[in-house]
């Protein structure tokens, strides 16, 4: 099994496992093993394909990869559990989900349908966003009120990190010989993570 991700939901931690890319699960920390979230024999205990992200939001954990069933359910990429069961999100979106966050109390995800688009979740309908210059997105994180995405792109900068206010992007950092590959906000700083050597000229 390989662990993708770890999140907290009502005080439990919850780890997010993906079996040979065809089953995702998410267990519990139960203070001396890890179990599965599901316990009732009957039902199917995951997902039936790649888990590749997770968030908790509103005291939900949300998962996003690829996949169309969880639990007992029909999805489309992206499901949500509540402690007892999962639920879709509307109609899902149309590509892999592979970052996910929260922004101004929507959920924010990533999603590859061909090319990477920024999705956007009110809690009941989805509307999407271009990544910023033709980019291909790696990962995006909320801070100081704003989304913050870090990206490749084939058209302008390398690669580097964009600022979303809620009406147009802005560059606020090129990324030199390598990738952004993480992104974490604590603290009032943005910490980055990658294989690159330098950000604005600054090793």
């Amino acid at each position: 099994e390989d662990v993708v991700g770890f999140t907290l939901m009502n005080g439990d931690t919850l780890m997010l496992g993906s079996v040979n890319d065809q089953a995702g699960e998410v267990f519990r920390w139960t203070g001396c093993r890890w179990q599965s979230i599901v316990t009732h024999p009957s039902q199917f205990k995951g997902l039936n394909g790649w888990a590749a992200s997770d968030l908790e939001m509103n005291g939900n954990v949300i998962v996003g990869g690829i996949f169309n069933q969880a639990g007992p359910i029909r999805v489309r990429n992206i499901a949500s559990w509540d402690g007892q069961e999962w639920k879709a999100l509307g109609s899902g979106l149309p590509g892999y989900v592979r970052s996910l966050t929260s922004y101004r109390g929507q959920l924010v995800c990533i999603f590859d349908a061909g090319q990477d688009s920024i999705g956007f979740w009110d809690g009941a309908h989805w509307t999407s966003l271009d990544a910023p210059f033709g980019s291909g997105v790696q990962v995006i994180q909320e801070f100081e009120g704003d989304l913050m995405v870090a990206f490749v792109s084939y058209e302008g900068p390398r690669s580097g990190v964009a600022r979303w206010d809620g009406s147009s992007w802005t560059l606020i950092g090129q990324a030199e010989q390598g990738d952004i590959q993480a992104m974490y906000a604590f603290g009032g700083q943005l910490f980055l993570g990658g294989d690159f050597t330098s950000m604005n000229e600054v090793p």
